[in-house]
């Protein structure tokens, strides 16, 4: 496993897409080479140098929140990333494996958090496999065997988890943003950011708009992650001009809220009121109770009284 890593990353971003089709099918046939692969990806010593692990991605983190910066990478960076491509792949595809994910997930975060895992990196991977499926579905059918099949359907065949990327990558960047680690923050923003210019249709902006926002208004104990979500909305507000939406889903997470707030509020006054009739009702009780003990402590004084007029 080590030594096919290490020939990976050698390669780099030489590495044929079909050489990777066969890393994902052999990771899906074989879960003990997943497996393998993951804890070698773990174990990995960092032997990064410090300026180019350094959290440089689409946009840093200044005194009035996210900047925006250039696209250009430097030499040693794009080098970097590169050579870390390869386990960006493997992770993401272990991500859709159910009993690999949490694991996958965790790695990823250590990864990220030791500088073994850079944003270019992730970039590069994430603009790769999206430039691949829009290469295959733009592509001819060349087979008479497949005249009759959607060139949709056959690029599905070639890519068939490419459907999935953004649904795996949400929810790593969903579990990144609990992370306290500044590096680790860094690599969410830039998550976000790429993600919002590549899958740039209404659906997916959707539901990284709806989390950001669920996140961000929630009255979770630690506003961290919220302060990071908001960070996050105002970088892409300012540099996508998404106000209007944004706006939108505030108004009807604080509608939805007020319901919520109202629900609990005639829930418990309902509350307030049967405990009220508890109240009057055990009362009541308690009066008969008291009644019944004055009648037995009266009758049981005639009782006596009539044993002494007897004796």
């Amino acid at each position: 496993v080590r030594a096919v890593r290490v020939r990976l990353k050698t390669l780099a971003a030489e590495v044929s897409p079909c050489v990777l089709d066969v890393m994902r099918k052999t990771m899906v046939a074989w879960p003990d080479i997943a497996v393998a692969m993951l804890k070698d990806i773990d174990s990995d010593p960092i032997l990064i140098d410090s300026r180019i692990s350094e959290p440089h991605g689409i946009f840093g983190c200044g005194q009035q929140g996210l900047m925006p910066q250039q696209f250009h990478i430097a030499e040693e960076q794009v080098a970097a990333a590169c050579c870390q491509m390869t386990d960006v792949f493997i992770l993401l595809e272990m991500l859709s494996v159910p009993t690999l994910a949490m694991e996958a997930s965790h790695v990823f975060e250590k990864a990220v958090a030791q500088g073994a895992i850079g944003e270019q990196a992730m970039v590069l991977v994430m603009e790769g496999r999206h430039s691949q499926r829009l290469i295959a579905n733009s592509q001819p059918m060349v087979n008479s065997q497949d005249k009759d099949m959607p060139i949709t359907a056959k690029s599905n065949q070639l890519f068939p988890e490419e459907n999935d990327d953004f649904a795996r990558i949400l929810s790593l960047a969903e579990l990144l943003t609990f992370s306290r680690n500044s590096r680790v923050q860094e690599f969410v923003r830039v998550l976000y950011a790429i993600m919002f210019k590549i899958y740039d249709d209404e659906v997916c902006r959707g539901k990284m708009l709806k989390g950001l926002i669920e996140r961000a208004t929630s009255g979770a104990d630690n506003c961290r992650e919220a302060d990071l979500d908001l960070e996050i909305l105002v970088f892409l507000v300012h540099e996508e001009g998404i106000a209007r939406p944004v706006l939108t889903m505030m108004r009807e997470a604080a509608e939805l809220a007020n319901v919520d707030r109202a629900a609990l509020w005639h829930q418990l006054c309902a509350t307030e009121e049967e405990s009220i009739r508890t109240r009057e009702a055990l009362q009541v009780e308690i009066s008969e109770l008291v009644k019944e003990k004055d009648i037995l402590s009266q009758s049981l004084s005639e009782s006596e009284a009539a044993n002494h007029r007897i004796k």
